[in-house]
């Protein structure tokens, strides 16, 4: 930055594109000259239209060194034709720009071959792909990719070069003074609508809209841009301890939850529709009473997944218990609980020399049944197993 610089920005801010560097600067020594001098010195110079002439009178150097001063706060460097640091190349444009504002290093593209690559902002797989490559190997030979930083082809240019560990340049038009408007709803962004300060914080797939706008020129193209965000998977659950059967369980279960990893699950168990204020789930959930588990799963970079919706009923434990004579086995034996309409299958076997004499259920004799099978159970029960000797008289023919 120079003495001048502040002359430079008014100059832009006031003429834009639209100023003959070349032919301002024979007719005066530099910008400070043409702000000191007088409308009728500016209108017999005969560089300048009527129009032109009306820009320069009522730019205001006010606004310059506000622009100095948001470039010194955020580290941005200003360069002018009268700095060293300005590339060589633009020196020879008629119209060159009148300032730069540079976040970087602006000396990567000195003396270096310096390649412009652009191309659409909505392109193909295959079309990002081949600037990625071409860029890539650009770099690696040594020379400076240069393109618009938009999204699509420049993006990618961008982004192969680096790859490649190059350097790469980003022109754009943007005035020091500018300011953006957006939206998030896909309308149409204006004068009223949100001003961008921060980065804005989506949760969602998001179109965003956005103009940047200044006094001094017409409003910008709309920027049209998609953000989507990914979706968390939908979190499950699964009965990780106790009796169930389907959503029936046995009081005293634990319910396990489970999400795609570094996904942070929010729960309710009174029905209500969870949110990040909700419990975060940290460990299995014990069912006690007829309870409804609803959930979501959440992510940085990730958007709320669906909502996950598990009710459990809690269902009567009963007992059914099965004994057998000295003379064969029931399987299984001994005390055995069965969930509320559940089943349990008894097989009975004699030992060798017995056999099946009865088998009593609740005490009501059933006959000498080999298998039997409690269904539906909702009571308790109790199966005895009876065996007799079985006894071969010997016989002979006479």
């Amino acid at each position: 930055m120079n003495g001048n610089t502040k002359y430079w920005i008014w100059l832009s801010q006031a003429l834009g594109s639209a100023a003959r560097v070349d032919e301002i600067l024979a007719a005066f020594p530099n910008p400070k000259k043409l702000f000191e001098a007088d409308d009728a010195e500016r209108t017999v110079s005969g560089v300048f239209t009527r129009r032109q002439l009306e820009k320069l009178s009522s730019a205001k150097l006010a606004d310059a060194e506000t622009a100095i001063a948001l470039c010194e706060k955020n580290g941005w460097q200003i360069v002018t034709p009268a700095d060293s640091a300005y590339p060589a190349g633009l020196r020879r444009l008629p119209d060159m720009p009148l300032v730069l504002y540079v976040d970087g290093d602006i000396g990567c593209v000195a003396g270096k071959v310096l390649i412009g690559v652009v191309g659409t902002r909505k392109p193909c797989f295959e079309s990002t792909a081949v600037a990625r490559r071409i860029s890539a190997e650009l770099a690696a030979a040594g020379a400076v990719v240069v393109s618009g930083g938009a999204l699509g082809i420049d993006s990618s240019a961008h982004e192969g070069a680096l790859f490649a560990g190059g350097k790469t340049v980003a022109l754009r038009a943007d005035d020091a003074d500018a300011v953006i408007y957006y939206t998030l709803d896909g309308s149409a962004p204006t004068t009223g609508s949100t001003r961008y300060s921060s980065p804005i914080t989506v949760y969602d797939t998001t179109k965003l809209r956005a103009i940047a706008y200044t006094d001094k020129y017409s409003d910008s193209s709309i920027l049209e841009y998609t953000i989507k965000v990914p979706q968390c998977r939908q979190p499950t659950a699964e009965v990780s301890s106790g009796m169930s059967r389907e959503s029936l369980v046995e009081s005293g279960a634990k319910i396990k939850l489970s999400a795609e990893k570094g996904a942070k699950i929010y729960y309710t168990t009174d029905g209500s529709t969870p949110t990040s204020s909700s419990s975060v789930y940290s460990e299995p959930i014990t069912i006690s009473r007829d309870t409804t588990i609803k959930a979501v799963a959440e992510a940085d970079g990730f958007r709320r997944s669906e909502l996950m919706t598990a009710s459990y009923t809690v269902g009567e434990i009963y007992t059914v218990e099965a004994s057998a004579d000295a003379g064969g086995t029931i399987s299984p034996s001994g005390q055995k609980t069965v969930l509320e309409g559940g089943s349990v299958k008894y097989t009975i076997s004699p030992k060798t020399g017995y056999e099946i004499s009865d088998v009593l259920i609740d005490g009501v004799s059933a006959g000498a049944l080999t298998e039997y099978e409690f269904t539906g159970v909702r009571a308790n029960h109790r199966i005895q197993a009876r065996f007799s000797v079985n006894t071969q008289i010997p016989f002979e023919d006479v």
